[in-house]
Protein backbone atom coordinates (compact mmCIF):
# COMPACT_ATOMS: atom_id res chain seq x y z
CA UNK A 1 0.00 0.00 0.00
CA UNK A 2 1.25 3.77 -0.83
CA UNK A 3 2.30 6.12 2.02
CA UNK A 4 -0.14 8.11 2.94
CA UNK A 5 1.39 11.04 1.85
CA UNK A 6 1.78 9.75 -1.24
CA UNK A 7 -1.54 9.02 -1.56
CA UNK A 8 -2.80 12.34 -0.32
CA UNK A 9 -0.51 13.45 -3.86
CA UNK A 10 -1.56 11.38 -6.13
CA UNK A 11 -5.51 12.24 -4.98
CA UNK A 12 -4.33 15.96 -5.44
CA UNK A 13 -2.49 14.87 -8.85
CA UNK A 14 -5.56 14.19 -10.18
CA UNK A 15 -8.02 16.80 -8.31
CA UNK A 16 -6.21 19.23 -9.92
CA UNK A 17 -6.15 17.79 -13.06
CA UNK A 18 -9.94 17.96 -13.16
CA UNK A 19 -10.97 20.81 -11.35
CA UNK A 20 -8.00 22.75 -13.18
CA UNK A 21 -9.35 21.97 -16.26
CA UNK A 22 -13.05 22.16 -15.16
CA UNK A 23 -11.95 26.04 -13.47
CA UNK A 24 -10.47 27.08 -16.54
CA UNK A 25 -13.48 25.73 -18.98
CA UNK A 26 -15.96 27.89 -16.80
CA UNK A 27 -13.57 31.19 -16.33
CA UNK A 28 -15.51 32.69 -19.17
CA UNK A 29 -18.54 33.00 -16.40
CA UNK A 30 -15.93 34.51 -14.13
CA UNK A 31 -14.39 36.99 -15.79
CA UNK A 32 -15.19 39.74 -18.70
CA UNK A 33 -15.11 38.24 -21.64
CA UNK A 34 -12.23 40.74 -22.09
CA UNK A 35 -9.92 39.29 -19.48
CA UNK A 36 -9.74 35.84 -22.31
CA UNK A 37 -11.29 34.76 -25.06
CA UNK A 38 -13.07 31.32 -25.98
CA UNK A 39 -9.50 31.00 -28.26
CA UNK A 40 -8.01 31.36 -24.93
CA UNK A 41 -9.35 29.49 -22.32
CA UNK A 42 -9.25 25.97 -24.99
CA UNK A 43 -6.03 26.87 -25.09
CA UNK A 44 -5.37 27.19 -21.34
CA UNK A 45 -7.14 23.96 -20.91
CA UNK A 46 -4.45 22.21 -23.51
CA UNK A 47 -1.76 23.48 -21.41
CA UNK A 48 -2.85 22.48 -18.67
CA UNK A 49 -2.81 19.05 -19.31
CA UNK A 50 0.42 19.23 -21.15
CA UNK A 51 1.64 20.64 -18.08
CA UNK A 52 0.51 17.91 -15.96
CA UNK A 53 2.08 15.34 -18.21
CA UNK A 54 5.83 16.94 -17.88
CA UNK A 55 5.26 17.39 -13.99
CA UNK A 56 4.90 13.85 -13.71
CA UNK A 57 7.23 12.89 -15.71
CA UNK A 58 9.34 15.57 -13.56
CA UNK A 59 10.08 18.31 -16.15
CA UNK A 60 9.49 20.85 -13.54
CA UNK A 61 11.05 23.38 -15.90
CA UNK A 62 9.02 22.79 -19.34
CA UNK A 63 5.81 22.07 -16.43
CA UNK A 64 6.27 25.47 -14.99
CA UNK A 65 6.99 27.81 -17.75
CA UNK A 66 3.25 26.30 -18.89
CA UNK A 67 1.74 26.54 -15.85
CA UNK A 68 2.57 30.28 -15.71
CA UNK A 69 1.33 30.78 -19.48
CA UNK A 70 -2.25 29.18 -18.05
CA UNK A 71 -2.01 31.34 -14.49
CA UNK A 72 -1.71 34.71 -17.51
CA UNK A 73 -5.45 33.12 -18.50
CA UNK A 74 -7.03 32.05 -15.27
CA UNK A 75 -5.52 31.60 -12.24
CA UNK A 76 -6.95 28.98 -9.94
CA UNK A 77 -6.00 26.89 -6.61
CA UNK A 78 -5.44 23.63 -8.89
CA UNK A 79 -3.27 25.70 -11.16
CA UNK A 80 -1.20 27.65 -8.29
CA UNK A 81 -1.06 24.18 -6.66
CA UNK A 82 0.56 22.61 -9.56
CA UNK A 83 3.38 25.89 -9.39
CA UNK A 84 4.33 25.08 -5.84
CA UNK A 85 4.76 21.24 -6.82
CA UNK A 86 6.96 21.83 -9.95
CA UNK A 87 8.79 24.76 -7.38
CA UNK A 88 9.71 22.35 -4.93
CA UNK A 89 10.81 19.89 -7.53
CA UNK A 90 13.23 22.35 -8.23
CA UNK A 91 14.23 22.95 -4.61
CA UNK A 92 12.97 26.35 -4.66
CA UNK A 93 11.13 26.31 -1.33
CA UNK A 94 10.02 29.88 -1.00
CA UNK A 95 8.39 29.95 -4.25
CA UNK A 96 6.45 26.44 -3.27
CA UNK A 97 5.76 27.70 -0.19
CA UNK A 98 4.15 31.08 -1.54
CA UNK A 99 2.29 29.13 -4.55
CA UNK A 100 0.91 26.78 -2.11
CA UNK A 101 -0.46 29.38 0.40
CA UNK A 102 -2.07 31.20 -2.97
CA UNK A 103 -4.12 27.67 -3.74
CA UNK A 104 -5.46 28.14 -0.52
CA UNK A 105 -6.44 31.41 -1.09
CA UNK A 106 -7.93 30.62 -3.75
CA UNK A 107 -9.68 27.85 -3.30
CA UNK A 108 -10.56 27.78 0.41
CA UNK A 109 -13.78 29.05 -0.05
CA UNK A 110 -14.90 26.49 -3.24
CA UNK A 111 -15.92 23.22 -2.11
CA UNK A 112 -15.11 21.54 -5.33
CA UNK A 113 -10.82 22.64 -4.68
CA UNK A 114 -11.16 21.07 -1.01
CA UNK A 115 -8.90 18.26 -1.74
CA UNK A 116 -6.51 20.68 -3.35
CA UNK A 117 -6.94 23.06 -0.45
CA UNK A 118 -6.36 20.44 1.99
CA UNK A 119 -3.03 19.10 -0.18
CA UNK A 120 -1.62 22.23 -0.17
CA UNK A 121 -1.30 22.54 3.13
CA UNK A 122 0.18 19.63 3.82
CA UNK A 123 2.80 20.86 1.45
CA UNK A 124 3.10 24.12 3.56
CA UNK A 125 3.69 22.05 6.73
CA UNK A 126 6.13 20.11 5.42
CA UNK A 127 7.99 23.19 4.07
CA UNK A 128 7.77 24.95 6.98
CA UNK A 129 11.37 23.94 8.27
CA UNK A 130 12.93 24.95 5.47
CA UNK A 131 12.00 28.70 4.99
CA UNK A 132 12.03 31.08 7.30
CA UNK A 133 9.05 33.91 8.00
CA UNK A 134 9.16 37.67 8.78
CA UNK A 135 6.53 39.56 10.32
CA UNK A 136 7.08 43.35 9.69
CA UNK A 137 5.41 46.74 11.30
CA UNK A 138 5.61 50.09 11.38
CA UNK A 139 5.41 52.50 14.54
CA UNK A 140 1.99 53.70 14.43
CA UNK A 141 3.00 57.42 13.81
CA UNK A 142 5.27 56.68 11.05
CA UNK A 143 5.19 58.84 8.24
CA UNK A 144 1.99 58.07 5.59
CA UNK A 145 4.74 57.91 2.35
CA UNK A 146 7.03 55.34 4.52
CA UNK A 147 8.72 53.01 2.42
CA UNK A 148 9.85 49.63 3.63
CA UNK A 149 12.02 47.28 1.56
CA UNK A 150 13.64 43.76 2.25
CA UNK A 151 16.81 42.80 0.63
CA UNK A 152 15.94 45.78 -1.88
CA UNK A 153 12.20 43.96 -2.58
CA UNK A 154 9.46 46.63 -1.58
CA UNK A 155 7.00 45.71 0.51
CA UNK A 156 3.24 46.83 0.33
CA UNK A 157 2.29 48.80 3.57
CA UNK A 158 -1.12 46.58 3.28
CA UNK A 159 1.10 43.71 3.16
CA UNK A 160 2.98 44.71 6.70
CA UNK A 161 1.99 42.18 9.56
CA UNK A 162 1.14 39.06 6.85
CA UNK A 163 4.60 36.99 7.17
CA UNK A 164 6.71 37.28 4.49
CA UNK A 165 8.40 34.24 3.26
CA UNK A 166 12.41 34.09 2.82
CA UNK A 167 15.21 31.73 2.70
CA UNK A 168 16.60 31.51 5.91
CA UNK A 169 19.89 33.32 6.72
CA UNK A 170 20.95 37.14 6.68
CA UNK A 171 18.83 39.56 4.85
CA UNK A 172 17.93 43.48 5.10
CA UNK A 173 15.14 45.68 6.08
CA UNK A 174 15.25 49.23 5.40
CA UNK A 175 12.86 52.11 5.21
CA UNK A 176 12.60 55.58 3.99
CA UNK A 177 10.31 58.77 4.42
CA UNK A 178 10.53 62.13 3.61
CA UNK A 179 10.18 63.81 6.66
CA UNK A 180 12.31 60.97 8.74
CA UNK A 181 15.62 59.21 9.17
CA UNK A 182 16.76 56.47 6.99
CA UNK A 183 16.96 52.68 9.25
CA UNK A 184 18.55 49.78 8.15
CA UNK A 185 18.13 46.57 9.87
CA UNK A 186 20.26 43.50 9.41
CA UNK A 187 18.71 40.48 11.12
CA UNK A 188 19.83 35.95 10.10
CA UNK A 189 16.50 34.24 10.25
CA UNK A 190 17.18 30.21 11.20
CA UNK A 191 15.36 27.66 9.49
CA UNK A 192 11.88 27.34 10.26
CA UNK A 193 11.86 30.53 12.68
CA UNK A 194 9.27 33.47 12.34
CA UNK A 195 10.16 36.79 13.63
CA UNK A 196 8.14 39.68 14.19
CA UNK A 197 10.35 43.12 13.79
CA UNK A 198 9.20 46.87 14.43
CA UNK A 199 10.95 48.73 11.39
CA UNK A 200 12.14 52.21 13.01
CA UNK A 201 11.55 55.22 11.52
CA UNK A 202 13.08 58.37 13.81
CA UNK A 203 11.95 62.19 12.17
CA UNK A 204 14.67 64.26 11.26
CA UNK A 205 14.59 66.69 14.59
CA UNK A 206 16.09 63.58 16.10
CA UNK A 207 13.12 62.69 18.16
CA UNK A 208 13.45 58.87 19.64
CA UNK A 209 11.01 56.75 17.37
CA UNK A 210 7.44 56.05 19.14
CA UNK A 211 7.69 53.17 21.64
CA UNK A 212 5.12 50.27 20.09
CA UNK A 213 4.23 47.03 22.51
CA UNK A 214 5.23 44.07 20.11
CA UNK A 215 2.43 41.51 20.93
CA UNK A 216 3.20 37.87 19.36
CA UNK A 217 3.35 37.38 15.97
CA UNK A 218 0.41 34.80 15.27
CA UNK A 219 2.30 31.72 13.84
CA UNK A 220 0.60 30.22 10.06
CA UNK A 221 -2.14 27.66 11.08
CA UNK A 222 0.33 24.92 9.20
CA UNK A 223 3.33 25.10 11.21
CA UNK A 224 3.49 22.12 13.28
CA UNK A 225 2.64 21.25 16.55
CA UNK A 226 6.11 20.76 17.73
CA UNK A 227 8.05 23.22 16.21
CA UNK A 228 10.36 25.33 18.83
CA UNK A 229 12.39 27.99 16.48
CA UNK A 230 14.18 31.10 17.45
CA UNK A 231 15.70 33.87 15.89
CA UNK A 232 19.33 35.56 16.10
CA UNK A 233 19.60 38.65 15.43
CA UNK A 234 22.57 39.91 13.78
CA UNK A 235 25.20 42.89 13.26
CA UNK A 236 26.14 42.50 10.07
CA UNK A 237 28.86 40.54 8.44
CA UNK A 238 31.18 41.70 11.35
CA UNK A 239 29.38 38.56 13.15
CA UNK A 240 29.70 36.29 10.63
CA UNK A 241 32.86 36.59 9.75
CA UNK A 242 33.99 36.63 13.66
CA UNK A 243 32.42 33.11 13.66
CA UNK A 244 34.51 32.23 10.65
CA UNK A 245 37.48 33.20 12.61
CA UNK A 246 36.33 31.46 15.35
CA UNK A 247 35.67 28.06 13.76
CA UNK A 248 39.06 28.55 12.01
CA UNK A 249 40.93 29.06 15.64
CA UNK A 250 39.02 26.25 16.61
CA UNK A 251 40.57 23.96 13.75
CA UNK A 252 43.98 25.41 14.44
CA UNK A 253 44.15 24.44 18.22
CA UNK A 254 42.54 21.24 17.11
CA UNK A 255 45.85 20.94 14.61
CA UNK A 256 48.53 21.57 17.87
CA UNK A 257 47.39 19.50 19.81
CA UNK A 258 47.27 16.10 17.55
CA UNK A 259 50.83 17.58 16.73
CA UNK A 260 51.78 17.84 20.61
CA UNK A 261 50.18 13.93 20.40
CA UNK A 262 52.12 12.85 17.55
CA UNK A 263 55.41 14.87 19.28
CA UNK A 264 55.24 12.49 22.55
CA UNK A 265 54.54 9.34 20.17
CA UNK A 266 57.92 9.61 18.36
CA UNK A 267 59.85 10.67 21.69
CA UNK A 268 58.24 7.47 23.02
CA UNK A 269 59.64 5.62 20.22
CA UNK A 270 63.00 6.99 20.21
CA UNK A 271 63.02 6.40 24.06
CA UNK A 272 62.13 2.45 23.82
CA UNK A 273 64.68 1.89 20.81
CA UNK A 274 67.52 3.61 21.97
CA UNK A 275 67.43 3.55 26.19
CA UNK A 276 69.72 6.50 27.78
CA UNK A 277 70.27 8.13 24.51
CA UNK A 278 72.39 4.69 23.11
CA UNK A 279 71.38 3.52 20.28
CA UNK A 280 71.65 -0.38 20.22
CA UNK A 281 73.95 -2.17 16.74
CA UNK A 282 71.78 -3.13 14.37
CA UNK A 283 69.01 -0.82 14.68
CA UNK A 284 67.65 0.98 11.92
CA UNK A 285 69.76 4.38 12.45
CA UNK A 286 67.85 6.15 9.14
CA UNK A 287 64.30 5.46 10.51
CA UNK A 288 65.15 6.39 14.37
CA UNK A 289 66.89 9.49 12.59
CA UNK A 290 63.88 10.73 10.53
CA UNK A 291 61.91 10.16 14.12
CA UNK A 292 64.10 12.78 15.83
CA UNK A 293 63.83 15.23 13.15
CA UNK A 294 59.71 14.85 12.57
CA UNK A 295 59.83 15.41 16.77
CA UNK A 296 61.45 18.43 16.35
CA UNK A 297 59.77 20.04 14.01
CA UNK A 298 56.71 19.07 15.36
CA UNK A 299 56.96 21.11 18.95
CA UNK A 300 57.71 24.27 17.25
CA UNK A 301 54.85 23.79 14.78
CA UNK A 302 52.72 22.42 18.04
CA UNK A 303 53.75 25.47 19.29
CA UNK A 304 52.29 27.96 16.48
CA UNK A 305 49.36 26.41 15.40
CA UNK A 306 47.95 26.63 19.05
CA UNK A 307 49.11 30.80 19.07
CA UNK A 308 47.78 30.90 15.90
CA UNK A 309 44.32 29.45 17.25
CA UNK A 310 44.25 30.56 20.46
CA UNK A 311 44.96 34.59 18.59
CA UNK A 312 41.63 33.58 16.16
CA UNK A 313 39.09 32.58 19.14
CA UNK A 314 39.98 35.46 20.93
CA UNK A 315 39.26 38.17 17.92
CA UNK A 316 36.07 35.89 17.36
CA UNK A 317 35.21 36.56 20.86
CA UNK A 318 35.72 40.25 20.68
CA UNK A 319 33.81 40.48 16.90
CA UNK A 320 30.86 39.20 19.06
CA UNK A 321 31.21 41.17 22.26
CA UNK A 322 31.67 44.39 20.05
CA UNK A 323 29.06 43.77 17.31
CA UNK A 324 26.77 43.63 20.43
CA UNK A 325 27.77 46.47 22.40
CA UNK A 326 28.98 49.28 19.61
CA UNK A 327 26.64 51.84 19.51
CA UNK A 328 25.13 52.20 16.10
CA UNK A 329 23.92 55.52 13.50
CA UNK A 330 20.82 54.00 12.93
CA UNK A 331 17.26 53.69 15.32
CA UNK A 332 16.96 50.89 17.31
CA UNK A 333 14.39 48.19 16.04
CA UNK A 334 11.94 45.96 18.20
CA UNK A 335 12.37 42.22 17.60
CA UNK A 336 10.06 39.33 18.83
CA UNK A 337 11.03 35.87 18.66
CA UNK A 338 8.08 33.56 18.26
CA UNK A 339 9.19 30.16 19.50
CA UNK A 340 6.82 28.02 18.91
CA UNK A 341 2.70 27.99 18.33
CA UNK A 342 1.29 28.54 21.71
CA UNK A 343 4.15 29.90 23.04
CA UNK A 344 4.61 33.25 24.26
CA UNK A 345 6.95 35.89 22.04
CA UNK A 346 10.33 37.47 23.70
CA UNK A 347 10.12 40.74 22.80
CA UNK A 348 14.11 42.05 22.44
CA UNK A 349 14.59 46.18 22.37
CA UNK A 350 17.72 45.62 19.79
CA UNK A 351 20.44 47.83 17.65
CA UNK A 352 20.84 47.19 14.18
CA UNK A 353 23.10 48.55 11.50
Amino acid sequence: MLPRSRRSELAAWWVALFVGLASVATSARAQPVADASADDLAAARAVFAEALRDEEAKHFVDALQKLLRVRAVRDTAPVEYRIGACHEGLAQSVAAYNAYRQAVALGQDDARTADVVRAARDRMQALNPRVARLVLALPSLAPADAEVRVDDRIIARASLREPIVLEPGPHVVTATAREAVPSRSEIVLPEGAQVSLTVPLASQAGAPPPQVETAAAPAEANRPADASTTAVPANGTARTAGWIIGGVGGGLLVASAVLLFARKTDIDRLNTACPGGTCPQGSNQAALESTRSRALLEGPLALLLGAAGAMAVGTCAYVQWTSQHAPHAHASAHVELVLGPGAGGVAIAGQFR
